[in-house]
């Protein structure tokens, strides 16, 4: 399922085979976990290595720009927030959210 706004798409992905998915991201990307036992992922951020479980409820914020991969070995279902980055920096410099 996905529903595309303007400047927002959601995608929500269930069951999602094990794989390794990589991608350069354009968006801003928030993963929200929604797979009912917890699966174990690696993961790699802008040349960050992170190994670890991700739980139901899980919240991961990937920024634009970013080079990603990500591997599961088990099934994996979450929602897929994809944010436009300028429409993010004119709210949050409207809310005067970034120090200057």
């Amino acid at each position: 399922m996905s529903q595309k706004q303007e400047n927002v798409q959601i995608i929500k992905a269930e069951n999602v085979q094990p794989q390794q998915a990589r991608e350069m991201l354009d968006k801003h990307l928030l993963l929200l976990h929604r797979t009912a036992k917890p699966v174990a992922i690696q993961e790699t951020v802008a040349d960050s290595f992170q190994g670890g479980v991700a739980f139901k409820n899980d919240i991961n914020f990937i920024p634009a720009g970013a080079d990603s991969t990500c591997e599961w070995k088990e099934p994996l279902s979450f929602l897929r927030v994809e944010l436009d980055p300028q429409i993010v920096k004119e709210i949050a410099d409207k809310e005067n959210l970034f120090c200057k």
